[in-house]
């Protein structure tokens, strides 16, 4: 019997564990709660894996039964495990562990002096999101175990929670609704909460990287709904969610002028490249060839893109107009750049900094 991890995309992202059949090649999936990025044979009737609790969380090492698929959960703390190896005794294992940690820094417009507004705190997971809430900023962290927003002031203070299980926030202009991913297994979907009150479901499944349009009446978000992945829009109440193209979409974000969209996908011919496309309905359909580092950002005057690159990592920005790319900060430590966000008026930049410490984990006493 062989053991992969897999999943299905179809109608919503389902993790699984997929047992093969060697002799027959039958298969049997087995749902699993998160990813899962290794595993290994504890015994015939039950497997070490490493998958996260909720999305967008820790790695943490789990027991699965087989064939029952029933979990068991071997640790708990706000490391990341990856890959599990047992030794032939099966009563030992090794693994690499990370240690995240995220800091928010906020520079004028023109990443010139930028100070740090909220200290190194654990992060892991990989949503290490920054945006603005009018004058403040939105960012994840790690809370009880949990992947939570919280917002603080753009000149520092005390670090208000503002959800407790959900990641991705996107707000109106006015910065009192705050669209959202809840991470809460039964509640998966876009969820929004305005002025801290009972929040309220847009839509369901695997919704990752939604933005409130400018007029603040829609959320457009990523859907694994239909055939593949692509992009769709809800009403800002609710509703029924309408697909703007049915081409591959990933890492969505919108211009500031509202007009446009842009997202990671493949060009006519195959190639990865950027999508660009006007609102509602992808019309105008353009590419940009792939920039390096993470997740992009649109400049303030929606004439070209914020990227990272470079070593030690820094902000950049691409003109659309064909212009050279030009370096916008100037850090000179090891952090990495996970996310960074333009206030509304562009005087703002806030930057989310990661450091990461990894090693190698040994267990003993593995218990059959």
């Amino acid at each position: 019997m062989i053991a992969v991890p897999g999943a299905v995309r179809f109608p919503d992202l389902q993790q699984q564990v997929v047992f093969v059949d060697s002799t027959s090649g039958a298969e049997q999936a087995v749902p699993v709660q998160g990813q899962a990025y290794g595993l290994d044979w504890l015994d015939a009737a039950s497997l070490v894996l490493d998958q996260q609790a909720e999305f967008g969380g820790p790695s943490q090492l789990w027991r699965l039964a087989y064939p029952s698929g029933a979990v068991t959960r071997l640790t708990n703390d706000l490391g990341s495990y990856v890959d599990v190896s047992l030794t032939a005794a099966r009563d030992s294992l090794v693994t690499t562990k990370s240690d995240r940690r995220v800091a928010i820094w906020v520079s004028d417009g023109s990443g010139a002096n930028a100070t740090e507004v909220v200290p190194a705190t654990p992060s892991s997971g990989t949503t290490d999101d920054v945006t603005w809430a009018a004058d403040r900023v939105l960012f994840t962290s790690t809370m009880g175990g949990h992947r939570s927003i919280s917002s603080v002031g753009q000149d520092g203070g005390t670090a208000q929670d503002v959800v407790t299980q959900g990641v991705y926030p996107t707000t109106t202009s006015d910065g009192r609704t705050v669209v959202f991913r809840s991470t809460e297994p039964a509640r998966q979907g876009l969820w929004k909460v305005t002025d801290g009150g009972r929040p309220a479901q847009l839509t369901r499944g695997s919704t990752p990287w939604p933005h409130v349009t400018r007029d603040d009446r829609s959320v457009v978000f990523v859907s694994a709904s239909g055939d593949k992945q692509s992009l769709w829009m809800v009403s800002i109440d609710g509703g029924t969610p309408v697909q703007v193209t049915s081409r591959f979409a990933a890492g969505a974000i919108l211009s500031p002028d509202g007009k446009a969209v842009a997202f990671r996908s493949l060009d006519d011919q195959g190639r990865p490249a950027y999508a660009i496309c006007n609102l509602p309905d992808c019309s105008s359909l353009r590419f940009l060839p792939q920039l390096p580092g993470g997740r992009l950002t649109w400049t303030p005057d929606s004439r070209g893109f914020l990227y990272v690159a470079g070593t030690p990592q820094n902000l950049w920005v691409e003109s659309l107009d064909g212009k050279p790319a030009r370096q916008l900060t100037h850090f000179t430590d090891d952090r990495q750049i996970a996310d960074a966000a333009w206030s509304r008026d562009g005087t703002r930049l806030a930057i989310a900094r990661t450091t990461t410490a990894t090693d190698i984990v040994l267990f003993r006493g593995l218990k059959r």
